[in-house]
């Protein structure tokens, strides 16, 4: 056989095989059907996106997957004829839904139509309407929007919702039962808004504090959850503009008669004004103290400052540090401004006289900071290790409002694994992670995560800023560790592909260098290998471990917490991050 035989063969070949598998190809194509569906929340209550469908055979092998589009839409092609199915529906804060189906007896091409209601987990659906604050009844007041809106979750330690800026005056929370949460609205102009919601946690089968009206009530509500799993919440959510000109006259703080010592009663109210200048720390306040018009002016004014002043060292001294003196004056006004006509030689009654016996809050200074753009999570990471080095256990309990329904919520009791830690002879000791969130990194030159290679990310170099109220020795032995000088292997990588469960242990405002001692602790007891990935908010969530079930997750988070109290699951799909 010569040359041009031989190729005239191997083309008829190549032309008979190519043919043979496209003809395989077509009948396998008409041996075949399409799952297309809906997946929908129980009692018509909306269609769901994003649900996570996994198709199994009944044998447990897998066939495909994929996610529920924003009408609830999904579908499967090219599905075997003759076996039977199961297609799992997974969304968080809902139960598990399962759809067994058969392909048996259909025809090829056949269409199998699925609607799947999907049960939301025990809990409350909170719809939340944002609006400035009404002085009263008759006055229009306008919607907000563009405003910062964040939910943390307190039991979890993880944050549930990050709005940078709303563009709806409506803004829907999921709470579970069993679950403490911090809400927080903020916006340029107005006073910080902070609440607490508890469902079912510490006695309190749902409490919600620092919120304006919420509807219906809790009776109603806790029959609805009993009966159909999950009830429904209407509230309303006012910010207040700072306003100079308004002084606002606190009530309830008092004092013993013709004396500067305050009465227990009153730390409740000042307690307030500790949560107000924490929440909004650019603010500078003035506690004026006024009395009424008996007495001589000289002692009054005297008297006023004094009681002035007490109300101030309160509030500094529970405060422990975390609120400047610069940020609160104390001032007598004495019987100066009266709000009525009890002067000198008028007769009153002792209601009368008490009205001009107050306590006004003014603000006189505001001055946005770089401070305010902390997280709430960074927030509370903040708060916790103040408690800590104060060596309190727990922080101030405040209720009410002032000027602007601002609460200051009781953190949980579960504890930071922290005092192993800080131990001043302790080595291997990693960087806590409130440290890391406060890190500032200078990289001079770009960093570059690459997906098809190992990157090890190496800023230049590094200028870390200590917390404010950290304290010598800790930061002594964090400098004397030892870690410099062990070896350790570690591997940066992104987040591709993947698909399963990993756990985030740190997040950064800046990557971080190969050396930080997070990364060499991680290397040293958990993995070789660290995923970065960065989030919509430009910051970066350090995950290690490559995880295909909760329940592997669940047995790593809870080693990781000894160290990293808010780490916690994050689930991936495709190398998108699902419901976090």
């Amino acid at each position: 056989m010569n040359c041009l035989q031989l190729h005239k063969t191997l083309v008829f070949k190549f032309f008979i095989l190519a043919f043979t598998l496209i003809l395989s190809g077509k009948v396998y194509a008409q041996n075949t059907v399409t799952i297309d569906g809906y997946v929908y929340e129980d009692l018509n209550r909306g269609f769901l996106n994003r649900v996570k469908l996994t198709l199994l055979q009944n044998d447990g092998v897998f066939v495909a997957d994929t996610l529920s589009e924003m009408d609830g839409h999904f579908v499967f092609n090219k599905i075997p004829i003759g076996k039977k199915y199961e297609l799992q529906f997974e969304k968080k804060v809902f139960v598990t839904a399962i759809e067994n189906f058969s392909t048996e007896g259909k025809t090829p091409n056949e269409k199998i139509f699925i609607k799947k209601p999907m049960k939301r987990l025990p809990g409350y659906f909170l719809e939340v309407t944002l609006a400035e604050k009404r002085f009263s009844e008759n006055t229009p007041v306008d919607a907000i929007t563009g405003a910062r809106f964040e939910v943390y979750n307190n039991t979890t330690r993880r944050e549930e919702i990050v709005i940078d800026s709303t563009t709806s005056n409506q803004v829907n929370v999921v709470l579970q039962q069993g679950n403490e949460y911090i809400l927080m609205l903020r916006k340029k102009g107005y006073y910080t808004k902070r609440m607490e919601a508890r469902v079912n946690v510490k006695g309190c089968y749902l409490c919600m504090e620092g919120f304006g009206t919420v509807n219906p009530g809790v009776v109603s509500n806790i029959s609805s959850a009993e009966n159909n799993n999950f009830g429904t919440l209407i509230a309303n959510m006012d910010l207040e503009r700072i306003d100079f000109k308004r002084n606002v006259v606190m009530q309830n703080i008092l004092f013993e008669p013709v004396s500067s010592t305050l009465r227990e009663s009153s730390f409740r109210e000042l307690d307030k004004v500790v949560s107000l200048l924490k929440n909004n720390p650019s603010l500078r306040v003035e506690l004026g103290a006024h009395t009424d018009s008996r007495g001589s002016a000289i002692s009054n004014m005297k008297l006023s400052l004094g009681r002035a002043q007490s109300a101030v060292d309160y509030i500094l001294n529970v405060s422990k540090g975390s609120i400047s003196q610069e940020r609160i004056v104390a001032k007598g006004y004495g019987e100066s401004q009266l709000l009525n006509k009890c002067a000198d030689g008028v007769a009153c009654s002792e209601d009368e006289h008490a009205k001009n016996r107050r306590i006004e809050l003014k603000v006189f200074n505001y001055k946005p900071l770089i401070l305010e753009d902390k997280s709430l999570l960074e927030m509370v990471h903040q708060e916790e290790m103040d408690k800590f080095l104060n060596g309190t256990e727990g922080d101030i309990q405040v209720h009410g409002s002032i000027p602007t329904d601002t609460t200051h919520t009781q953190t949980n009791n579960s504890g930071m694994m922290i005092p192993k830690i800080l131990e001043k002879n302790e080595s291997n000791m990693p960087k806590l992670e409130y440290q890391a969130l406060k890190t500032k990194s200078v990289i001079k030159s770009d960093s570059t995560l690459k997906s098809n290679n190992k990157v090890i990310v190496t800023p230049k170099s590094t200028h870390t800023e200590p917390p404010e109220t950290e304290n010598k020795n800790v930061m002594a032995a964090l400098e004397n560790s030892n870690t410099e000088s062990q070896n350790f292997s570690l591997t940066i990588k992104p987040i591709f592909d993947y698909s399963g469960y990993k756990i985030e242990f740190l997040r950064t405002v800046d990557l971080l260098s190969d050396t930080d001692n997070n990364l060499k602790f991680i290397a040293q007891n958990f993995a070789s290998e660290v995923a970065v990935h960065k989030l919509h908010d430009n910051k970066y969530s350090y995950l290690v471990g490559n995880l295909s079930t909760w329940g592997e997750a669940e047995r790593l988070l809870d080693k990781l917490k000894t160290q990293y109290p808010t780490a916690h699951i994050v689930d991936y799909y495709k190398g998108k991050r699902l419901g976090d």
